[in-house]
This record gives structure tokens, sequence and C-alpha cells, in this order.
């Protein structure tokens, strides 16, 4: 099918031609190109992706979808045209599960759980603490140890980047923040999160946050994505280190699914799932496609599983092999995997 381009598409398209021109310099190290090591020591600009021993971008990635220069341009068209229309735009490509749905594994007690699973590690919060683990698939909760010290400041809401160095969570300390972690890789040490500039379409008006909004990993695209959510989900795409801006906002039903948050971009940004209700059925974990991070999204597909249980946090790995959520009424995490 083919799309009317605007005017302002046009001028868009010529604006990132030009901004790649002059991004450009001579003898810049091609991301993904260059193994590193334990020293993890990698050329031009370039951070060891320790999931996957290259040299990639700042955040694990290996391609450009944009460059960061024309992030002052007018946002994405995504912005300014009706919600409804732009989902119905693109068409799914969903993942193949099992023709009959297995039952989910119970792994340990808590109420948010976030894994990476190529990493591996796994973070979740027990008795409102967060905690980390090496082991996603583990039973024992004694393989989880707190990511920080006690502190007046709350903490929730945590949610792994690609790669488990980065930690993406909800800041409490009078106002609600979404904030940001590191690990040294190595002492295994978890910095004290720093609240991130969120800011809207304008890039000038700061965006504000409910109890109950939450933040999603961000892609590895360069500039990264990230999701907000609480009923009703907000793209932003990354202007500076610790800076956002949003360029997309999702109705709080997408074709009949009410929207209850927890959202979360796969990295490559092509896969969003949250956490939502069709009528008169039980919460449940949802997905829904785009062909490129500038396409629409399509049609919100259940994921499937036979216990039955209300689902919190939603989180299907990338290659829709293993899907992990917690029960919030039967306080613990669940696995389940896909052949």
């Amino acid at each position: 099918m083919l799309v009317p381009v605007t005017y302002t598409e046009v001028v868009r398209a010529l604006a990132v031609v030009v901004g790649l021109t002059a991004c450009y310099q001579p003898g810049t190290e091609v991301p993904c190109t260059v193994r590193c090591g334990a020293a993890q020591e990698c050329p031009g600009g370039l951070v060891c992706n320790t999931a996957t021993n290259q040299c990639a971008l700042v955040g694990g990635g290996c391609s450009v979808d944009a460059p960061p220069g024309t992030i002052d341009s007018p946002v994405d068209s995504s912005v300014d045209s009706p919600i409804d229309s732009m989902l119905d735009a693109a068409p799914i490509i969903p993942c193949v599960f099992s023709p009959a749905p297995p039952g989910s594994m119970m792994l340990v007690p808590g109420d948010w759980y976030i894994a990476e699973r190529a990493a591996p590690r796994a973070v979740m919060i027990a008795a409102g603490i967060i905690s980390q683990t090496t082991i996603p698939d583990t039973i024992n909760p004694a393989s989880y140890t707190p990511l920080y010290a006690p502190s007046i400041v709350l903490y929730s809401a945590p949610r792994l980047a690609p790669g488990g160095n980065e930690l993406f969570l909800v800041i409490k300390s009078g106002s609600i923040a979404m904030g940001s972690s590191t690990r040294n890789v190595t002492s295994n040490v978890w910095s004290v999160p720093l609240s991130m500039k969120m800011k809207e379409p304008n890039g000038v008006t700061d965006a504000t946050f409910l109890d109950g909004h939450v933040p999603s990993a961000p892609t590895t695209t360069n500039p990264r994505r990230m999701l907000v959510s609480l009923s009703g989900i907000d793209e932003y795409r990354e202007t500076a280190p610790n800076e956002w801006r949003r360029i997309a906002s999702y109705p709080a039903n997408i074709d009949g699914v009410d929207v209850l948050g927890h959202a979360l971009l796969s990295p490559d940004g092509l896969r969003m799932t949250f956490r939502g209700q069709r009528p008169s059925n039980n919460v449940a974990g949802y997905y829904l496609e785009r062909a490129s991070v500038s396409s629409a999204f399509g049609t919100p597909i259940q994921i499937p599983t036979s216990d039955g249980l209300s689902v919190a946090t939603p989180y299907l790995t990338p290659d829709c092999k293993h899907y992990y959520y917690a029960d919030p009424n039967g306080g613990y995490i669940h696995h389940v995997v896909y052949l």
C-alpha cells in the first residue's frame, strides 16, 4: 500500500541526508565490527557490549535509525496525526507460538520483574527492594542481592537495558521522576539513580508524571527510544545523555484492548509489549509490532498462556521463546517457555 508523502516529510528526509553528511568523519569506527575482550577497550568512542563482546554504539546498538542532529527538527509525524489511523497503517508481523499454549513455571516471590537473558541478568522487586541476579530462571530467592543501599528515596519499576549494565526506574522523592543507574562492570556496584530530563515535543516543557507511570528499557537503536506508560503510552527519543523528548503518544484503548501500563520496547524498537485487558477477560500481556521505528504499530495480540493468571510487567524475549510476568494476586514471578 502506498502512503501519501507530505511536504513536511520530504523536508524532514532532506534534513536527515544533510545531517548524515555533516556528521560523517573519515576514520570513524564502524559499530559491531571490532571484538572487545576482558579489558573492554573500544576505539572511536564505541563501548563494549558485554552481551555480544563487540564494540558497539552507546546503548549496545549496531545501526543508526536517525542521526542525533535531527532531534531539533519537527518530531515524528505520529505526534500530530490521528492515533487510531496510525495504529492501523502497518501489517502485523506476529511471533509464532506453540499451538497449545504452555503453562508457566513459578520462579520466586516478587511483584516486578525484568530479565536480560543474554547478559545474563535479571532484576525484581520483592518487599519494596530492588534486587538483582545473574540466574534469570532461578527459583531460589537467595540468588538475588539488593542493588542499592537503604535510602529515604523510593525506587520502583526497574527495567534492565540490553546488555544488563544500565537500569531505568522510577524515583519517588516528593515528585515522580524517571531515572537511570549504571553498573560498574568491575565491582558490580550500581550507581545512585539520577533523574532524567524528560521533555515534551517542543523540547522545552518538562514532562510530568503521576504515581503509576513507569519507564521501559531503552532500545539499542541510535538514537535510543523508550516508553513511559500508565493508561496510555508515550514514546520518547534520546536527545543527549540522560535527556529524552516525547515523539509519539498511543491511546488508552488500542483496538478494544485497555492499556494498563507496563509497556516495553524490544531492543530493535519494533515490538511493544504491555499490560492490557479486553472486556470480560483477565488482565494479560499483549504485543504489537511495526516494520520500522518510523512505521505504525499493528493490532495487539495476546501473549498466550494456559494458566489464566492475571499478568503484570510482561516481558517477551526478542526471539519470542521466553515470557516472564508477575502475578499480582499470587505474588510470584512466572516463566513460560515456547518451543
